[in-house]
């Protein structure tokens, strides 16, 4: 019988936990598997206690400007909607996961007669159940090292959120885009803190929120559409905007499995290098047990 490989041993429930609890205890300064000389490609970030790509910032340009122009779109809401329906979020200020749960709480309290089985019911329930969990569908965002990633998320649902409460009806593959969206989000499993130190985890978590605001854009046409002045209303008239819901939160998806089997291969290949460790220092311990008798 030939020994499982190392990817073989990684499935194993109880391997996986412990490589995992391994690696997070790795965030401080002073382990002597981290490289902190003056050739080192990390540095270490004070404010997140954790180890970066000395150049992290830069694996994150195209979110930047995928951010920048979502944020044009976000005040377009507003802007064009009539008095009665403006939210007056301003999408470019702090925003938290509290701000979203606020918004929901006030749509809850504003239509009571939804609270347990119409819209506000639904939405209750899947974002309470993700924030009682002990974090929210934007907590691995914040480990980006720019905060305002996770702002924007958190200022744009607010905003979504407050439209819906005025507008009063929301459409079905809305309403089930938004209760599903904390659901997919969480099994980023917040991996991205344990390997915080690999560029390519930090180029699938820019992947992945480029897909997030493009998914929430996908929500947001509709809230736009429907809340639009009769002098704008043209401008929302055209194209399927269901499909374009429907295919954005696909790509979401698509993103956080990208996301999950790049956090994977990571784990292997850290379990990879303790087998060769153990197998190294047993040789070690061999040869010296040899050499003293």
């Amino acid at each position: 019988m030939t020994d499982p490989s190392a990817d073989e041993v990684y499935q194993r429930p109880h391997v996986r936990r412990a490589v995992l609890a391994f690696m997070s205890q790795l965030g401080n300064g002073t382990h002597k598997a981290l490289n902190t000389s003056n050739n080192s490609n990390c540095r270490y970030n004070k404010e997140k206690n954790l180890w970066e790509p000395a150049e992290v910032e830069r694996l994150y340009d195209e979110a930047n400007k995928a951010r920048e122009r979502f944020l044009s779109v976000v005040e377009q809401y507003d802007q064009t909607a009539e008095p009665k329906y403006r939210t007056n979020v301003d999408i470019r200020s702090e925003h938290g996961w509290e701000d979203v749960m606020k918004a929901v709480d006030a749509g809850v309290e504003a239509y009571q007669t939804q609270a347990l089985t119409g819209f506000w019911g639904r939405i209750r329930r899947g974002f309470r159940k993700f924030s009682n969990a002990g974090s929210s569908c934007c907590a691995f965002l914040d480990l980006i090292p720019d905060s305002v990633f996770s702002s924007t998320i958190c200022g744009t649902l607010k905003l979504i959120l407050s439209a819906a409460q005025r507008i009063g009806e929301v459409r079905q593959e809305v309403m089930d885009a938004l209760e599903s969206l904390p659901e997919i989000l969480s099994n980023t499993e917040e991996t991205l803190s344990i390997y915080y130190t690999s560029d390519q985890m930090h180029r699938k978590t820019a992947s992945l929120y480029v897909s997030i605001v493009d998914a929430l854009e996908a929500i947001l046409a509709w809230f736009k559409r429907r809340a639009a002045g009769k002098a704008f209303r043209a401008l929302f008239q055209q194209g399927d905007y269901k499909q374009t819901l429907i295919d954005s939160m696909e790509a979401m998806k698509f993103g956080v499995a990208n996301f999950n089997e790049t956090a994977m291969r990571c784990a292997m290949h850290v379990l990879r290098n303790v087998d060769q460790g153990v197998a190294r220092s047993r040789q070690e311990n061999n040869a010296g047990f040899n050499k003293s008798k």
